[in-house]
């Protein structure tokens, strides 16, 4: 054969032999690059898709009369959470739930929680749990502590009521409020705020593939408990407040405060018109709410420390 076919061939094999290694060489990299360099980021990715983070409400702490009446607690109430996959997968779950329930659904992918349904009744717990978990949808009922007044109108307005946090104070809160959380707005829910509020614990869940749960507490040792808010006791006498108000006629818009002249502790403390505390901690409620806001008699006015009065002669002669 021609030498310089020969030596044409041979310059054609060193070429292939040196691309062939090249690409040999890049192979090799990026292997190294996905199973050393980057493993521990890939293996986080992995279990962060399999492992969903969920928070475990803190129960808040009581409010007591000086003989420990309750006068605020917490009762059970039921919330439906959407554990988070693809934005498809997430708007079928959703579209499954209002279709089933019959009403709309509150949920941004940018939200902080993926809390879908408050406050819900046991039908609907039953509904998700049978029939659209059934289904594979990765819908959760969870189970929330919700603020409570057993006495209604008569210690509204010194208890307070609590609400939602609204997106411009959660922005500017401290790291343990999401927006969606409760929180106090008005009278002693609101003053003790920090003390009543406990802290919320961790808990986790295991998914298959197709993001239904596979285990409830796949990492027990790694869950945190929720610490409960303290109690607060108040000096209130409930058969004062009580007598207090039924001294005041429906028909008169006013206060009453009682004090022990001895120690200044606050006996009773009666505004009229009260509203019913309830309907703002009930998130079924809506229309209740608005009625209470927009009535023209002032409930929610604290005439016994909101009130502007001319004062009135003290001592006469």
């Amino acid at each position: 054969m021609d030498p310089e076919i020969l030596e044409d061939w041979d310059r054609r094999l060193r070429g292939l032999l040196v691309a062939v290694c090249l690409l040999f060489a890049v192979l090799f990299l990026r292997l190294f690059h996905l199973q050393i360099t980057t493993a521990t980021d890939y293996a986080k990715e992995s279990e962060d898709n399999r492992i969903a983070q969920r928070r475990v409400k803190a129960p808040r702490g009581l409010i007591v009369d000086r003989d420990g009446e309750v006068l605020a607690r917490n009762r059970a109430s039921y919330s439906i959470s959407l554990i988070r996959g693809s934005t498809e997968d997430d708007a079928r779950s959703v579209a499954a739930l209002e279709e089933a329930i019959g009403e709309p659904t509150s949920y941004s992918r940018r939200s902080a929680s993926v809390r879908l349904k408050r406050d819900v009744d046991f039908q609907t717990v039953a509904l998700v749990e049978e029939r659209l978990r059934g289904d594979g949808f990765p819908l959760h009922v969870d189970i929330e502590p919700q603020r409570d007044y057993p006495y209604g109108e008569l210690t509204a307005h010194i208890i307070g009521y609590m609400g939602e946090l609204r997106e411009e104070e959660a922005a500017s809160a401290t790291g343990r409020y999401l927006l969606g959380d409760y929180v106090g707005k008005t009278g002693l829910e609101k003053v003790y705020e920090d003390s009543l509020r406990g802290v919320d614990g961790v808990s986790y869940v295991e998914m298959d593939a197709r993001l239904r749960i596979k285990d409830e507490h796949p990492f027990p040792d790694r869950e945190q408990a929720p610490i409960p808010g303290r109690d607060l006791r108040l000096t209130l006498d409930l058969d004062i407040q009580r007598a207090a108000a039924q001294a005041m006629p429906d028909t008169l818009a006013g206060s009453v405060v009682a004090i022990d002249a001895r120690t200044g502790a606050v006996l009773a403390m009666v505004s009229h018109p009260s509203f019913d505390p309830n309907v703002f901690v009930s998130y079924r409620a809506q229309d209740e709410r608005r009625q209470i806001v927009q009535d023209s008699h002032r409930p929610l006015l604290n005439r016994a420390v909101s009130g502007l009065y001319p004062p009135g002669s003290t001592l006469k002669l």
